[in-house]
């Protein structure tokens, strides 16, 4: 089987690209692969280099201008200096269509996955399309009929969990609800040492919260520091990871200035030392969406705190994971203090899985069926 990966984003840190990146260096070895990845409209390209994180390589590597449509929860709170970028890349993508047109048709290709909601407009029914859906959709009912047509020419529809699934809950016969691919298992092997005194930071005595990804006004970064800098406890510790550069993010660390549990640590390449001196990782989400950092704070044998309805909302294995899981109701401060206190001590027993193998295995079933 011959496929083209096309991926809306050259970070391969976080999100999605980072669950395609985990999928690709575990394919099996049939499976040929070919990787479009997004031109930008930065002078200087910020991504980092595909050899330290793919590797199994793909047979070719293609930057075409790709589709960025603003039809997900929290795109509103998008800076405008991103608007306007992603307004522009979505316009040169119209404009310059036909590379990509091209790359489709004389690849030769069994099937085109598209990795994200926001490039669906390449989706048509011409060619043998996939698309993973890893977003929770807001738009009106135009863009929803127009989302939903393209989704019916896809032969094939992944969603990552109830919430993304919810709005095409009805409207869609032939997908699938599956989990990410987490692989935590190298967490363990991690010096905790080495890591403090690459952080500049001391843990062993603190309960340490962690918030990890995008820095934004849709992740409740802001919330989360609220709610934290009223809890009176001196044994604990908030650090928060990801890119400062924005201007949300500059004006969380104004905020939190005067709070030293709360440390602002940037965007780091291997996440998996945050996960290894974490107790309890949060999310301030503005619904229930449970997002790659949830499971892999579980699968590297963190306890997590997200947005939700204990009583509505699943988690996937949720067996493995008694008692660590606490929700509460999305941007109440109130459950949210609660909350903290309750998960206000150390992991002691750490446990880090994998579970690579049982969803490549989902994947490829699926896949596979699709005649």
């Amino acid at each position: 089987m011959k496929i083209l990966f096309i991926n809306h984003s050259s970070n391969f840190i976080y999100g999605g690209t980072k669950s395609l990146v985990q999928m690709l260096n575990n394919l099996y070895k049939e499976i040929e692969y070919d990787l479009v990845l997004p031109k930008s409209l930065k002078t200087i390209d910020e991504t980092q280099n595909i050899e330290d994180f793919i590797k199994k390589r793909p047979g070719k590597l293609f930057r075409c201008w790709l589709p960025y449509k603003k039809c997900y929860l929290s795109h509103k709170s998008m800076s405008l200096k991103g608007k306007v970028a992603t307004s522009i890349q979505t316009a040169m993508y119209y404009l310059n269509k036909t590379k990509i047109n091209k790359i489709i048709k004389t690849g030769s290709y069994d099937i085109i996955y598209i990795n994200s909601l926001i490039m669906y407009p390449i989706v048509d029914n011409k060619n043998r399309y996939f698309i993973h859906i890893r977003e929770i959709f807001e738009g009106d009912h135009r863009e929803y009929r127009h989302i939903l047509k393209k989704l019916k020419n896809a032969v094939g529809v992944i969603f990552i969990d109830t919430g993304t699934e919810k709005p095409f809950i009805g409207k869609l016969k032939n997908y699938i609800v599956l989990n990410n691919p987490f692989d935590m298992s190298g967490v363990i092997d991690i010096d905790e040492n080495l890591v403090e005194d690459e952080l500049g930071i001391k843990t062993k005595d603190k309960i340490v919260f962690s918030v990890i990804g995008m820095i934004t006004e849709g992740k409740g970064i802001e919330f989360i520091i609220k709610v934290f800098m009223k809890i009176n406890n001196p044994d604990l510790l908030l650090l928060i990871v990801g890119n400062e550069k924005n201007k949300y993010a500059q004006n969380c660390i104004k905020n939190a200035k005067r709070d030293k549990r709360i440390k602002f640590i940037g965007e780091i390449k291997d996440i998996n030392k945050i996960y290894k001196i974490t107790d309890c990782v949060l999310r301030g989400d503005e619904k229930f969406g449970i997002g790659r950092t949830i499971y892999e704070g579980l699968y590297s044998g963190c306890n997590v705190i997200l947005p939700g309805d204990k009583n509505k909302d699943t988690i996937f294995d949720e067996e493995l994971f008694l008692n660590r899981v606490g929700f509460y109701s999305p941007r109440d401060e109130e459950e949210l203090f609660l909350k903290i206190n309750m998960f206000a001590f150390k992991v002691r027993e750490r446990s880090c899985k994998s579970n690579i193998d049982k969803y490549l295995k989902g994947w490829s079933n699926y896949v596979y069926s699709i005649e």
